[in-house]
């Protein structure tokens, strides 16, 4: 150990001589926190505490603690190691020192920090070296507290900065860590991306043979309405010839029924010509026939003219002498014996119930003696109040005799035949003078 000490130290005088500035472990002590958060992490007893959980901002920007923390790390002296063995054991005293400093860091956090070890090594060495110096110059020369000062100083600079350096890498791997996720997110999307592409180009290639298909059918069909549309035209131009010669046709036909209408008609009427002349010829030649019956007709005729007369004198007779006979019981009241009137109190009233006559007067006498109706004083038959009093019956025309209607109906179409016979004898008579003038 001894030996080791003073190599260190004649290595650490020649360096310091060949610089030209005290050494480095000479320098003044420096607070290395650099910011409100590792003052925060100190502990009481003068032990740095990380937080492992610190979120991380990656803004693209580099850290201003990791620029000067760099910067102090780059200023230490790099000494080289004499001794393999005795920088390698103080090497593993510091990192032993260091893992005890960490109060819990995983496994994983020391392997992420692998290389920050690595490269802060030279500097772990060199501290062994120093701490080998200062024991074997206390040994030498007497206790030195400035020196000590300066090396536990050191020390506690290096493990800060082993620990600051570790959070980064963690932080860096972090950050590497999220941006792996989203390089695989956008390859992902990369790949979605392009499958739609793909898909997209496939669809269009199928979407352009189905357009061409589409245009040889639209063509095809171009080529079948042309030949349809000249095929309608000439149909149209032979339809409309056809149209004309089956108007002229039926043109023609109808003039020939029209003229076979006309011929016909006129056949008709040249026939009913001859058989007219020929019942007039026949009627001349038969004129005394003729003549007897036209008699005979008129006769008949005056007969039931006469008929008539007789029949309407005889019935005028008959009213007369009914008005001067003497006035029938029936022409007057039954109580009073006053002759009824068509107007005033002597009009005459029926009993319904009974069939019995009465004046008016005498009604209206015997109606207050029952509410209900008129009580008839030869049966005791009651009418009804709310009936209604039945026209004016004259009862002198129930004994006249007289033809019944039938009878009358019958007369008067017989008088009507015998005039319409007459009436047409005389006409035809006129005719057959005339056509016997013409003959003569």
């Amino acid at each position: 150990m001894d030996a080791r000490e003073e190599r260190r130290d004649r290595s650490r005088s020649n360096s310091s001589a060949s610089s030209g500035r005290p050494g480095a472990y000479d320098s003044p002590p420096r607070s290395h926190v650099n910011s409100e958060d590792e003052a925060e992490n100190y502990r009481d007893d003068g032990e740095y505490d990380s937080d492992g959980d610190t979120e991380v901002e990656d803004n693209g920007e580099p850290d201003g603690n990791i620029v000067n923390r760099w910067a102090v790390f780059n200023a230490m002296p790099v000494r080289r190691q004499e001794d393999s063995s005795g920088s390698s054991d103080a090497d593993d005293s510091d990192d032993d020192d260091v893992e005890d400093s960490d109060g819990g860091s995983s496994d994983g956090d020391s392997n992420d920090g692998e290389s920050s070890d690595d490269e802060s090594r030279d500097g772990e060495s060199s501290d062994g070296d120093s701490r080998s110096d200062g024991s074997s110059r206390e040994d030498s020369d007497g206790p030195d507290p400035r020196i000590n000062r300066s090396a536990s100083q050191e020390r506690l600079n290096d493990k800060l900065m082993i620990r600051h350096l570790r959070e980064e890498i963690r932080k860096t791997k972090r950050r590497l860590d999220s941006a792996y996720l989203d390089l695989e997110e956008s390859e992902y999307y990369y790949r979605r991306e392009k499958e739609a592409k793909l898909d997209l180009e496939r669809r269009v290639r199928s979407l352009e043979k189905e357009k061409q298909e589409y245009e040889l059918d639209f063509s095809s069909m171009n080529c079948e309405l042309t030949m349809a549309e000249a095929d309608n035209k000439f149909l149209t131009h032979e339809n409309e010839m056809l149209s004309d010669l089956a108007q002229q046709y039926f043109h023609s036909k109808e003039q020939q029924i029209k003229y076979k209408d006309r011929a016909k008609r006129q056949l008709r009427k040249r026939k009913k010509e001859c058989k007219d002349l020929e019942t007039e010829i026949s009627q001349i030649a038969n004129a005394d026939e003729y003549r007897r019956t036209i008699e005979y007709e008129r006769n008949r005729a005056d007969g039931y003219q006469n008929l008539m007369q007789h029949i309407h004198l005889m019935y005028q007779n008959d009213e007369q002498l009914r008005r001067e006979q003497d006035p029938s019981p029936l022409r007057s009241c039954e109580i009073c014996l006053q002759k009824y009137m068509a107007v005033g109190r002597a009009v005459p009233r029926i009993l319904v119930k009974c069939g019995h006559t009465l004046c008016h007067k005498c009604v209206e006498s015997l109606r207050p003696q029952e509410p209900e109706g008129v009580m008839s004083p030869n049966d005791t038959g009651l009418t009804p109040r709310k009936r209604k009093p039945p026209a004016f019956f004259d009862p002198s025309s129930k004994n006249v005799k007289k033809p019944t209607l039938n009878e009358v109906e019958l007369l008067k179409q017989k008088y009507e035949n015998a005039e319409m016979l007459k009436q047409k004898y005389e006409n035809k008579n006129k005719v057959m003078r005339e056509k016997m003038k013409k003959f003569t």
